[in-house]
């Protein structure tokens, strides 16, 4: 495989959730290369004016869905293929954005690989992300109780440490659980990011969070500001909690080991 940035972080994404944030950003910005052609090209590479009509390859996948395979790079496009065939070099960006709807496929039949779905892909093209965070608001008073989990997420606290060392502006970073009451209490993990101009920091997290949040367990990500009130949420974690992520030292986590969900896949096969 030749040296491709791209194709690189891709690797470093399938071993570890904390480099996924960092594969995105990279994809939204790289050239890729799917099977077809556009006006007037011919067999081989081209490129696509503004304006042009293209025509590309669909494919289906092992559930008989209609998909559109994209490439990191030419290596990975003529090991997945039979028999030569037109392709083309775009944005992956411009191509994101004429094919909303329709599901994605990066590097069939290749040992690294990943299906991007239409809800995603928009994700990506409105906030870089490949989750959108939802907002809540309590709209009263709100009794909860706070603590820590008798069940540590130790897989998501150790992504968000190697995450975390990358975004400066991230002084501290806290957990706890928090139960709320009512006739149905429900229970979530939160996570409280300290710093200044959290935003980049917040969307990273929130998608790393995604990936390796233990299996249906909700976890609410809120930012911790410097006044916040004492014995609030934020409060709570800023001054009775011991930090798991300090900017410049990391805190240590429980060494037991979590089963992380899968997010990677070898696609197709072949190869």
């Amino acid at each position: 495989m030749p040296d491709n940035p791209l194709f690189e972080s891709l690797k470093r994404a399938a071993d570890d959730p904390a480099a996924r944030p960092e594969f995105y950003r990279r994809l939204l910005t790289a050239e890729i290369f799917v099977i077809g052609h556009g006006d007037g090209s011919s067999e081989g590479r081209g490129t696509v004016p503004a304006g042009a009509h293209l025509s590309i390859e669909h494919w289906q996948n092992a559930e008989g869905e209609s998909v559109i395979p994209f490439f990191t790079d030419l290596e990975a496009l003529q090991r997945a293929i039979d028999e030569e065939k037109s392709y083309l070099g775009l944005p992956a960006r411009s191509l994101f954005e004429m094919t909303a709807g329709t599901r994605l496929v990066l590097n069939p039949r290749s040992d690294y690989g990943k299906e991007f779905h239409p809800e995603e892909v928009r994700s990506l093209l409105e906030n870089g992300s490949n989750h959108s965070p939802e907002t809540r608001r309590t709209e009263a008073d709100t009794d909860v109780l706070l603590g820590q989990p008798s069940e540590y997420p130790t897989a998501m606290v150790e992504a968000l440490q190697r995450l975390l060392t990358g975004y400066p502006e991230v002084e501290a970073a806290y957990l706890c659980l928090m139960q709320q009451g009512g006739e149905s209490p429900q229970q979530s993990l939160v996570v409280g990011l300290r710093g200044g101009n959290l935003e980049r920091a917040r969307l990273a997290a929130g998608s790393v969070i995604a990936d390796t949040a233990p299996q249906g367990r909700a976890v609410d990500l809120i930012e911790i500001s410097s006044d916040a009130q004492e014995g609030g949420l934020a409060g709570y974690l800023r001054d009775e909690t011991t930090p798991f992520h300090e900017r410049q030292q990391a805190a240590r986590t429980r060494s037991d080991d979590a089963p992380r969900r899968p997010w990677w896949r070898r696609l197709f096969g072949g190869g």
